[in-house]
C-alpha cells in the first residue's frame, strides 16, 4: 500500500545520504507496517535489522523502540497461533526484548514507551497462563489476518428460450 511505498522511498533517501538514525527509524516503521499486515516473520527480520543499526550508532532511543517493537512482533506472532507462548522458552523470547526495551525506556524517562512495553509484558504473561483467553485472542487475530474472501460473482440467470 501507500504506507510501504512512502516508507521505502524515505528509506532510499536516508540510505543515499547514509543517515543511520533515519534508516533505523524508517526500518522500524516498515517493520510495524509488516506487523499490521500480519507478516510477523518479515516484521521481526526488519526490526532486527533496525536494531543492529541502532546498536552501531549507539542510539538508546532507537534501541529501546526496536527492542519493544521486536518483542511485540513475537507476541503478535504467538497470538496469531504461529508460535504458542506455553513453556519457558517461548515466553522468554517475547519477554527478553520487551524487558530490555523497558529498562532503557525507564533510564531515559520515556514513560509512554515504557507503558507500551509493560502492556506487552502483562499481555504475554496473561496469554501464557490463560488458555481460554489465548483461544479467544487467537481466533480474533486469525480472522483479522486472514485474507478476505473474494466477492461472489453471481452470473445473471438466462431465461430459457
Amino acid at each position: 500500500g501507500k504506507a510501504l511505498f512512502y516508507s521505502n522511498n524515505s528509506l532510499k533517501l536516508y540510505e543515499e545520504i547514509n543517515y543511520k538514525s533515519g534508516i533505523s527509524a524508517t526500518l522500524n516503521l516498515i517493520g510495524n507496517i509488516y506487523r499490521t499486515l500480519c507478516d510477523y516473520k518479515k516484521a521481526i527480520e526488519i526490526h532486527e535489522n533496525s536494531l543492529t543499526i541502532a546498536n552501531e550508532i549507539h542510539n538508546k532511543m532507537l534501541r529501546a523502540i526496536n527492542l519493544i517493537s521486536s518483542g511485540y512482533d513475537y507476541l503478535m506472532k504467538a497470538v496469531a497461533g504461529v508460535e504458542p507462548l506455553q513453556g519457558a522458552e517461548p515466553i522468554q523470547g517475547v519477554l527478553r526484548p520487551l524487558q530490555e526495551g523497558l529498562t532503557i525506556a525507564q533510564e531515559m524517562g520515556a514513560g509512554l514507551m515504557g507503558l507500551e512495553a509493560l502492556f506487552c509484558i502483562a499481555l504475554a504473561h496473561h496469554l501464557a497462563l490463560d488458555a481460554d483467553l489465548w483461544k479467544r485472542r487467537t481466533s480474533v487475530l486469525v480472522r483479522h489476518c486472514s485474507p478476505p474472501s473474494p466477492p461472489s460473482r453471481t452470473l445473471p440467470r438466462r431465461h430459457p428460450s
